[in-house]
């Protein structure tokens, strides 16, 4: 409702800048309207741990067993060159394998939490809770009861409130039980992850995933730009107003092609995704704190490119942030649970 009255009370211009936030000038990539987006044209080196058992697609199978509704890789322990762009960095320590779902949260997945009423952790009545007790992350990622207004927005369910060309909530799609889940906010993300037993991935273990953990890659799947859509779901010379030349939305993991080395899908393209970090602007010192995660402001992180973006939001490095109660058609998630 905030968006849509901003509309009616603004000028054209102002009117196309307050509905479509996320919208650039040249079309190409798809960064936050209220924050910062950076990227960089690689990575470097780095040392971590060795590869986990299985393959699909790369180092670590799909298990399966996930409990956010689809399939899981788990992902090894290990210490990386964590970068936010190209002139910054620092060595950084996962000191637990985690898991992280294979594919972005699907509607399909999504359907369960609204199913379920909507539900958020239960602090006992205390004003916050940890999401993750006992694991690395017990003292700083944190429920706020706060929270409960903006976990039960249904923006996704407004093809006027959420929307980009013909572009508008994957939500309202015929068949769309396995297509990614946009239009979400960030506190929606976080209120889902928890129903399932999981979390938000931090930024840090989102990029150590996606550059190869050790091996610093540029993309998931290497060093080779994109070609076509097999790879990923982007711009691929889309042309106004979607930008969205591979023909967005598709099911998760239409670009096996693009799996991470770990057998992670849609890493690059498809949806930009949430995770937990609020965004410090200056990024850890050197060498950063064991299992970094930011900070807790009002702006977080957002990764890995959408079915809007060019070549540079693709990589694994780029990063892009923006209000924690911003929903935008090329935005969704996936959830991740340390293993303890």
């Amino acid at each position: 409702m905030r968006r849509l009255l901003l509309c009616l009370s603004a000028p054209l211009f102002a009117c196309w800048i307050a509905c479509y936030p996320d919208f650039q000038s040249n079309g190409a990539s798809d960064g936050g309207s209220s924050g910062s987006s950076s990227g960089s044209s690689g990575s470097s080196g780095s040392s971590g741990s060795s590869g986990s058992s299985g393959s699909s697609g790369g180092d670590a199978s799909p298990d399966g067993s996930s409990s956010s509704g689809g399939p899981s890789s788990r992902i090894p322990k290990g210490t990386f060159f964590f970068r936010r762009n190209a002139s910054d960095g620092a060595q950084l320590k996962i000191t637990h394998d985690f898991e992280i779902d294979t594919r972005e949260v699907s509607v399909g997945d999504f359907q369960a939490w609204l199913s379920a009423g909507y539900p958020t952790p239960d602090c006992a009545g205390k004003p916050t809770c940890t999401l993750e007790p006992g694991g690395p992350h017990e003292m700083h990622m944190n429920w706020k009861t706060s929270y409960f207004d903006t976990a039960h927005e249904e923006i996704f369910k407004s093809p006027t409130l959420c929307n980009r060309g013909s572009i508008g909530p994957t939500y309202l799609k015929a068949s769309n039980t396995a297509l990614p889940m946009n239009c979400v906010n960030w506190t929606q993300a976080v209120a889902y992850c928890a129903f399932r037993g999981k979390r938000l991935p931090t930024e840090a273990e989102w990029q150590y995933v996606a550059v190869g953990r050790d091996q610093s890659r540029t993309f998931p799947w290497g060093e080779d730009v994109p070609d076509a859509c097999t790879k990923a779901i982007w711009l691929n010379f889309g042309l106004s107003p979607d930008f969205n030349g591979c023909k967005f939305p598709l099911a998760g993991g239409s670009a096996p092609a693009g799996a991470s080395r770990d057998g992670v899908l849609d890493m690059s393209g498809s949806l930009e995704e949430w995770v937990w970090d609020g965004d410090d602007f200056t990024g850890p010192a050197s060498p950063a704190p064991d299992d970094y995660a930011g900070n807790d402001s009002y702006s977080r992180i957002r990764k890995g490119g959408s079915y809007a973006s060019d070549v540079d939001a693709l990589k694994g490095v780029y990063r892009t942030s923006t209000s924690s109660d911003s929903e935008y058609p090329t935005t969704g998630f996936r959830c991740a649970k340390t293993v303890l």
